[in-house]
């Protein structure tokens, strides 16, 4: 597929890669979170020669290709393709300098390599940081910004890159030097801006601990896809499940959980134990050892959600059990009133473990 690949871009002047994200932008829906994690990991080109060539029996691998070969095959794509081509569309991915993703463009620590925007930043003595992965609300002063951009550029529409370069310097002149802001007290952003002192600027920080920092994710990443087996099945006719003496066994207590905004919660023992909201739509790695239940995020490799074991909780309805009221849970990026409702649990853990020490051992179980 890749020599497909090279001679298509040499013909039509398109760089490989460039190429392979236009085939994945035609053939995917919008935010298709499998086929994101794959180009997240393997890069737009390689993920295309996993779900094209044929030989790659991952799960998730295989149900993407069960799903984007008839597409590459209908004249829609074809269609859609030779009108990008033929027509001298420009089409943006992530290298570029007008993409507008805030992900490697700006950060890409956290997928093992350093970025120029990372050198940049880490001169001026700034080591970069990025959001919660998949959750842009902790970024929510910045995606409020960029609706009110949105809602902007929607009022008058550019035609070329051009005009939307010069309409964004207007709204960012308008918005930072002449707009009065309420919760700035009618002043405008420049003004609050230089009102106020400024920390100094520090040493500029060595390139080495960067290079640390992109390490350490990417041995966490490498770690992850080494611990990670599927299990093979082979089902007879009349449902049998036959046994496979060549396939690698899964480990019995790792697994990768999708959590859905309309399912947010995860199964232990029988028990449907619920998740916080930032838990909505997100993927995570679920370990589960002789003394504690682990969830880690895929990407970053941060254990993002855990209780000791065995699980002591005191909201439990039948099966159902609130996390937060579980004996030394933990959770990282907590929200407020979970914090609260947290505390408020600890609180009676404490009370018990003080009068009635004896119940914790059969509490919630």
């Amino acid at each position: 597929m890749t020599a497909t690949l090279t001679e298509l871009s040499q013909e039509h002047g398109f760089s490989v890669e460039r190429l392979a994200r236009i085939l994945w932008m035609i053939v995917c829906e919008p935010g298709d979170a499998m086929a994101g994690s794959l180009i997240a990991d393997q890069g737009a080109v390689a993920a295309l020669d996993l779900v094209l060539g044929g030989t790659c029996e991952d799960v998730y691998v295989v149900v993407l290709r069960e799903r984007v070969l008839p597409r590459l095959e209908s004249a829609e794509f074809r269609q859609v393709l030779a009108t990008i081509i033929e027509d001298g569309h420009t089409v943006l991915i992530p290298s570029d300098d007008g993409w507008s993703d805030n992900s490697l463009a700006f950060n890409q620590l956290r997928a093992g390599t350093i970025g120029s925007v990372e050198i940049f930043l880490a001169s001026k003595g700034t080591m970069p940081i990025s959001g919660l992965p998949g959750k842009p609300t902790t970024q929510g002063k910045n995606e409020r910004s960029h609706q009110t951009l949105i809602r902007y550029l929607d009022s008058d529409q550019p035609v070329t890159l051009e005009q939307l370069r010069v309409r964004i310097q207007r709204f960012r002149e308008h918005y930072n030097n002449r707009r009065q802001h309420q919760a700035l007290n009618q002043a405008t952003p420049r003004a609050a801006w230089d009102s106020l002192e400024h920390t100094p600027a520090t040493e500029p920080i060595p390139l080495s601990v960067l290079e640390a920092k992109a390490s350490e994710y990417r041995q966490a990443r490498k770690r992850r896809h080494s611990e990670l087996h599927r299990a093979s099945l082979t089902i007879s006719k009349t449902g049998q499940v036959m046994p496979d003496d060549t396939a690698r066994p899964q480990t019995a207590d790792q697994s990768l959980v999708e959590v859905t905004r309309a399912n947010r919660q995860v199964y232990f023992q029988g028990y449907h134990v619920s998740l916080p909201t930032t838990f909505a739509d997100r993927r995570v790695y679920r370990t589960i050892t002789e003394t504690a239940f682990l969830l880690t995020d895929p990407v970053t490799a941060e254990i993002v959600f855990s209780f000791p074991l065995p699980m002591v909780a005191l909201n439990v309805r039948g099966r159902y059990v609130a996390s937060y009221s579980i004996q030394g849970v933990g959770v990282t990026h907590p929200t407020k009133p979970r914090e609260r409702e947290n505390a408020e649990y600890r609180t009676q853990f404490a009370k018990l473990q003080s009068d009635l020490p004896a119940v914790l051992d059969e509490s919630g179980r």
